[in-house]
């Protein structure tokens, strides 16, 4: 349908101006831009979400790490930070190069930095994950600070 809306525009190559793929410089670089695009955003999230004062702050500051992210880096691994997104543009397209570098970076990259959120000495109390915070419906986080007595 949308073929025939736009013509040639998506028949001549399959969507392959939306594929993830690693720029010119290569796949290890698009690794460790993968990993470190991802450790960044997954540091800010945890700091900045359980902080009192700016935790109201953490998706506009998101969207501009993501917008910095996209401007600075496509170039060099095409900007992706999430497995599902490269996967669909790849399978819509049966373009599979260097797919691995998009499924494995920003996972492990998130897991450290969860790791890193933990053992961090100062860190804040975890606050709470749930929608609405209150004291009647039970919380899934262990040590956030609805379980804690005030």
């Amino acid at each position: 349908m949308v073929g025939a809306l736009l013509g040639n525009a998506f028949t001549d190559k399959p969507v392959e101006w939306i594929v993830t793929i690693p720029g010119s410089a290569g796949w290890s670089i698009a690794l460790i831009a993968e990993f470190l695009m991802s450790l960044a955003l997954m540091l800010m999230v945890l700091f900045i979400s359980n902080h009192h004062k700016f935790s109201q702050f953490t998706g506009m500051i998101a969207v501009i790490m993501v917008a910095t992210f996209i401007t600075i880096e496509s170039p060099l691994s095409g900007m992706s930070i999430n497995p599902a997104r490269s996967f669909a543009s790849a399978f819509s397209s049966h373009i599979w190069t260097d797919f691995w570098v998009y499924y494995f970076a920003p996972p492990l990259a998130m897991l450290l930095a969860v790791e890193l959120y933990l053992h961090y000495p100062r860190r804040a109390k975890v606050l709470c994950g749930k929608l609405c915070s209150n004291q009647s419906t039970p919380c899934l986080c262990q040590n956030c600070c609805c379980n804690t007595p005030n």
